[in-house]
């Protein structure tokens, strides 16, 4: 914990977690706007929606990504199935595999969810101005990069 030689002092560090604790709270409030779904089925539709053109993900590859057993997302995957918005196809390469592709109505999902996300945050950067984000991207980058390796 040092700061050019300076040791930085705890109150810093303390300021330091709870503002990662509040994003982390606001975070789990990012929904899709059309409807009162969770922030881990989002995260599953954004995952999902990148590898689209791949021909989608099994669920292992869904569980490394997204850091979660692979129970929980099968959980996931039962609700959205329900939902219309995903579906399992069997890898067309290799008949034992099953790949989980978004639906049409799972890309539309995941499109207006995205849209959303993204206006929150031109709203934001309009907020803060066009050099403060800069700069507030670089720290949060090099702070993620400093917890990723540690």
């Amino acid at each position: 914990m040092k700061d050019d030689g300076k040791q930085i002092d705890k109150e810093t560090a303390l300021e330091l977690m709870k503002a990662f604790g509040r994003f982390h709270r606001k975070e789990m409030e990012i929904t899709d706007p059309d409807s009162v779904r969770k922030h881990s089925d989002m995260r599953l539709l954004f995952k999902l929606s990148e590898s689209q053109k791949n021909g989608g993900l099994k669920v292992s590859e869904l569980s490394r990504i997204m850091r979660v057993t692979s129970p929980f997302i099968t959980q996931s995957l039962n609700r959205l199935e329900k939902e219309k918005l995903v579906k399992r196809q069997v890898d067309q390469k290799d008949r034992r595999i099953v790949r989980v592709v978004l639906t049409e109505e799972g890309i539309k999902a995941a499109e207006r969810a995205f849209a959303s996300l993204h206006e929150r945050f031109v709203v934001l950067a309009d907020h803060l101005g066009k050099e403060q984000s800069q700069q507030l991207a670089v720290l949060l980058n090099k702070a993620f990069d400093y917890m990723h390796k540690h």
